[in-house]
């Protein structure tokens, strides 16, 4: 595995998060993404922090924005099934 940052700033703002999922995806791979996202989607709903979560992601490599939008991700995953499930 190697290691490389990413300048996100380069990108436009309202691009930033999706660029950064993208990397994400593209590093630890789809797979590992769609298992660990849905792994943490129970961990979020049981208290998991953005810390938790962020010092978690961190021993995959990932850091810093990517991991806040990352965890962002997760919960925005559950507020939409919750919202789902309601109607």
């Amino acid at each position: 595995m190697t290691h490389y940052t990413i300048n996100f700033a380069t990108f436009p703002e309202e691009l930033r998060p999706f660029e950064a999922l993208k990397e994400i995806i593209s590093y630890v791979g789809k797979d590992r993404f769609v298992k660990f996202t849905n792994d943490a989607r129970h961990d979020i709903v049981k208290g998991l922090t953005l810390e938790q979560f962020a010092f978690a992601v961190s021993f995959a490599g990932v850091q810093g924005m990517p991991a806040r939008v990352w965890y962002n991700y997760c919960k925005h995953d559950l507020c939409a099934e919750g919202a789902e499930a309601d109607e």
